[in-house]
């Protein structure tokens, strides 16, 4: 679910822009979106607004994001599809995972 297309973390490199990640849903059922997490967590899912809701890999609490002392955080709140990062699955299906700090 975090992934560019080289499937790297992708965050803004211009100092002037709040740090930014690609959201992208690996399904192409969405569109990529860019998010600027703050220290709040950010819950997404497929009812949140940057998804397509009627879409089945996406479960309606799906992760977690946010920023806390300069640095991003991902976790799966249990979602069945899971969330990825970098092609690598945070946890098994229906599982809440570990928090992952995101390396930019």
């Amino acid at each position: 679910l975090l992934n560019n297309a080289k499937g790297d973390i992708d965050c803004s490199e211009d100092p002037s822009q709040p740090a930014c990640l690609l959201l992208l849903p690996l399904n192409g059922l969405s569109e990529p979106h860019w998010v600027s997490p703050s220290s709040h967590h950010q819950r997404l899912g497929r009812f949140s607004e940057l998804f397509n809701k009627h879409s089945r890999v996406i479960s309606r609490a799906h992760c977690e994001i946010w920023a806390e002392l300069g640095h991003f955080y991902v976790m799966d709140v249990g979602s069945q599809s899971g969330t990825f990062v970098n092609g690598e699955r945070l946890d098994e299906a229906g599982q809440i995972s570990k928090p992952r700090r995101l390396h930019c």
